[in-house]
């Protein structure tokens, strides 16, 4: 009885450790992608909890790209605002991992 868990738990870790820099590195596509090349994700690091359903990403800085943003204001394509963010700790709760990594589509029911 003992060691199923055992071996799940091993296989949480593994994956975890396996998953993080890639899903860290599929966020950042992901935010790129959908807001049209505007912003620009980056942050210190990301860790996967697959058994939990969360991704935490510490120092997040959303940036504009300011270069694409004048092009699309040339076009009046170009939002009214640009925001700047930073944040120390980001917790995305109900993440989908798979989804994001073959879809690079980041589907999520909670964030704090």
């Amino acid at each position: 009885m003992l060691i199923p868990v055992i071996v799940i738990l091993l296989l949480a870790v593994v994956v975890n450790r396996y998953w993080s820099p890639i899903l860290a590195d599929k966020v950042k596509d992901v935010v790129l992608s959908s807001s049209d090349s505007l912003y620009k994700a980056d942050f210190s690091d990301a860790e996967l909890h697959i058994l939990q359903g969360k991704i935490i990403i510490y120092n997040i800085t959303l940036k504009p790209d300011t270069t694409v943003y004048n092009q699309k204001k040339r076009l009046r394509l170009a939002p009214n605002t640009l925001v700047e963010l930073k944040v120390k700790r980001l917790v995305l709760n109900h993440v989908h991992p798979f989804s994001l990594y073959f879809q690079k589509s980041l589907i999520l029911a909670k964030s704090s």
